[in-house]
């Protein structure tokens, strides 16, 4: 007598809870197809197929007798397709390791590192004629390729790992199977079936009575199957108004079976604010090993902005670049000459205006440009006398203007036979007429000193290197 596993795949049905996060799976129902089946046939759902390019075994309410015999529905009154999943162990089993595996390519590929829930509906199914019999191993596995011409067909165990597992289903009412995992990075197929050997599939009777024992089999429908990314939907940056509140979904799907912590402790799936800030939410389920953080930063606008006057200086036969918006995607800027760019290059001096508006006000921006020749001018004394008498008793350069943004500066004094007398990268250190580090005082005569400078000028990099000498008097 021939003991078969037999799984019946019935439709799915997305909740209105899921609606805003796409369902990974095709046809997870199995409710579409290209012509209605009749009866159990070799009819394929769309974008499903076997792994050994067969067909599957299908039934649809469009074709109603097979509903009214059987009873092959689901959870949302629909047909189902149906795989095996393991002969049994009698002697006259010509099969002793059936396996109808189903595979699908999934809507998107999934990323590396990122977690996600997978559920679907089963429950043990007393098929007319059939002995009633129960196990485990409804599972769901995925790979990076699909397998097609796969082994020698119903007879080969697919050897993936599951990503979800279910335990023994004797139910014959619905029971939920569902769990998260981590994906690997790149899986692009999903698998149904069982993916263990025999030793790890037991055979159990549930104790009742079959209709007509001569055919024993075991036999599952399952329902509703969904797989989901645990990513959060809300953005990263969110603006309101001041006044507003703002409800902050901690995700969307709502999967009942996960619980939230936010960052003030509230355990509820949204949180509502009206304040600027960062709000952080753990969405979790130890048991599936589901633990997803996630984040966003709010901020509150005001109503009102003042206008704005700006006052700088462009560097003759320069460009200047002024800014009257953050570039923010909802700000809107309109400049006068009907740019509606946040960043605006200008060569000449000028006043330029700009128009800014964002969700909750509009304000204007005035730039008054000035020209200036922006040149770095240097003195450097051509005589000192270090004698304390607090008349030019140091030495150094002298700028006509501050240097923002020093990136480079070194002073350096010799004496006449090129020895290093003074040497410092501090620009506001200066010279005392002594030799080097010592306290030895220099005497009098003529010093070459060589000058190196760069920095930023009224938003503009400039840079000198300069030379020269300088006379050294002690009266």
């Amino acid at each position: 007598m021939k003991t078969i596993l037999r799984i019946f795949f019935c439709i799915f049905l997305l909740n209105h809870a899921a609606a805003a996060q796409e369902n990974l799976i095709p046809n997870g129902g199995f409710n579409l197809f290209n012509t209605c089946p009749n009866w159990i046939g070799n009819l394929a759902p769309l974008y499903w197929n076997r792994p050994y390019n067969d067909l599957d075994e299908c039934t649809d309410t469009c074709y109603s007798e097979i509903n009214i015999v059987l009873d092959t529905v689901g959870r949302g009154r629909s047909g189902c397709a149906s795989i095996y999943t393991r002969s049994g162990d009698d002697i006259e089993d010509e099969y002793p390791t059936d396996r109808f595996y189903l595979q699908v390519k999934l809507k998107k590929t999934l990323e590396k590192g990122q977690l996600y829930y997978f559920e679907m509906y089963a429950k043990l199914y007393l098929e007319f004629g059939s002995g009633y019999y129960y196990s485990n191993h409804v599972d769901m596995a995925l790979d990076k390729r699909a397998y097609n011409n796969f082994g020698q067909g119903i007879n080969t165990v697919l050897e993936l790992n599951p990503r979800v597992e279910s335990g023994l289903v004797a139910d014959t009412s619905w029971v939920k199977i569902k769990g998260c995992f981590t994906a690997a990075g790149n899986e692009k197929y999903l698998f149904l079936g069982n993916f263990k050997d025999n030793s790890k599939t037991p055979l159990l009777k549930t104790g009742l009575i079959a209709m007509r024992p001569s055919y024993p089999i075991t036999t599952y429908l399952l329902d509703d199957a969904l797989l989901v990314s645990m990513k959060s939907n809300f953005p990263r940056d969110t603006a309101i108004c001041e006044g507003q509140n703002l409800v902050i979904n901690a995700y969307k799907p709502n999967i009942s079976d996960l619980k939230f912590i936010w960052q003030d402790g509230s355990s509820a799936p949204s949180y509502t604010t009206n304040q600027t800030g960062t709000y952080n939410v753990v969405a979790y389920n130890s048991a599936l090993n589901c633990l997803q953080n996630d984040s966003i930063t709010v901020y509150v606008l005001p109503n009102a902005r003042p206008n704005l006057s700006i006052d700088t200086t462009i560097c003759r036969n320069k460009s200047l670049t002024i800014l009257a918006g953050t570039a923010r995607t909802k700000e809107r800027v309109v400049w006068e000459n009907g740019s509606t760019q946040a960043n605006r290059t200008v060569t000449e001096a000028g006043n330029y205006s700009a128009v800014v508006s964002d969700e909750c006000a509009s304000w204007q921006v005035n730039y008054q440009v000035k020209a200036d020749d922006c040149e770095l001018n240097i003195f450097v004394p051509n005589t000192f006398s270090p004698n304390n008498d607090g008349n030019n008793d140091d030495f150094k350069p002298y700028f006509n203007t501050v240097l923002a943004d020093v990136r480079q500066y070194k002073f350096v004094i010799y004496d006449r036979w090129g020895g290093l007398m003074f040497s410092t990268q501090n620009i506001n250190a200066t010279w005392d007429g002594s030799a080097g580090n010592s306290q030895r005082k220099c005497v009098e005569g003529i010093y070459t000193w060589s000058l190196t400078v760069s920095g930023t000028l009224k938003e503009q990099p400039v840079s000198k290197q300069l030379s020269g000498d300088v006379l050294l008097l002690r009266q």
